[in-house]
């Protein structure tokens, strides 16, 4: 997800990436993606022979409770590397001069992926600098760069992380 941000402070510039993650005002991100599991899950409850077919589900249990948190973080590692092929590039050759890095909360965006997912910052439209940079179609245009660049590093190294047997997919 593709953004520009904005701030009242004037002075903040640059870029920065975001995963999912426990925000800073003490927001339950791990509780609102557990009920989302949950309510995703719910449709096993409508199938004819749910009370055969899934009698040992239990979302209570330690174990169930185990299995949803490993469902939520799933995609956080290929998040991860995206967002930190997308700084990297954008820090050896961007339009904006300082990079913010890799940051977590729990944007909506993100919460609701169920893919890997990053949203990214490209510059403050509050920040005269970075406003310039912004409408500078060179700048846009290298950010797009960027970003193809760093998607492809990203897929690369994804597709030599998949295998069957010994075989690449």
């Amino acid at each position: 997800s593709v953004h520009i941000n904005a701030v009242a402070n004037r002075s903040a510039s640059g870029f920065s990436a975001w995963l999912l993650g426990q925000s800073k005002k003490n927001y339950d991100s791990y509780g609102v993606n557990m009920e989302v599991c949950k309510r995703e899950n719910s449709v096993i409850y409508l199938e004819d022979d749910y009370s055969t077919k899934y009698k040992d589900l239990d979302e209570s249990s330690p174990e169930s409770q185990i299995f949803l948190k490993l469902m939520q973080n799933a995609f956080r590692e290929q998040s991860l590397l995206f967002a930190e092929n997308v700084c990297a590039k954008m820090a050896a050759n961007g339009p904006f001069s300082k990079d913010l890095g890799v940051l977590q909360d729990n944007f909506q965006v993100l919460r609701e992926a169920s893919m890997p997912a990053v949203l990214l910052e490209f510059g403050f439209i509050t920040n005269e600098g970075d406003l310039k940079q912004l409408r500078n179609d060179e700048a846009i245009e290298t950010i797009a760069d960027n970003l193809f660049e760093a998607f492809k590093a990203y897929k690369k190294s994804y597709d030599q992380s998949v295998r069957i047997g010994d075989k690449e997919v």
